[in-house]
């Protein structure tokens, strides 16, 4: 397991959405993210027929989000829902959504 030993999240990440219903991204196939959610690995696909892969999506989406339509845009409800027990986020993030969704814990 990753330890996030004092991380800070992004001064920029965007909150929690309030309803994961309304996220409607991808849950299939072979993607990439768009260059301000990817950072530095533009290069990467994800395969989302892959556990970890779909852990490393998510991870990567809310960390790098600066709006809540990022978030909308690229996450499904069934991906999130279905992952994001077993994701390795930092703390600060993964606690945050937890607190807006308890569901996810």
């Amino acid at each position: 397991m990753v330890r996030w030993i004092g991380y800070q999240p992004p001064a920029t990440w965007a909150e929690p959405v309030e309803d994961l219903d309304l996220c409607r991204g991808p849950s299939s196939g072979t993607r990439t993210l768009p260059s301000h959610l990817a950072g530095a690995a533009t290069w990467r696909r994800f395969d989302l027929g892959s556990r970890q892969d779909r852990c490393d999506w998510v991870v990567t989406v809310l960390r790098y989000a600066t709006s809540h339509l990022d978030i909308y845009e690229h996450i499904s409800a069934e991906v999130i829902r279905a992952v994001f027990p077993h994701c390795s986020l930092p703390p600060g993030i993964r606690e945050r959504w937890v607190e807006v969704h308890p569901e996810l814990a």
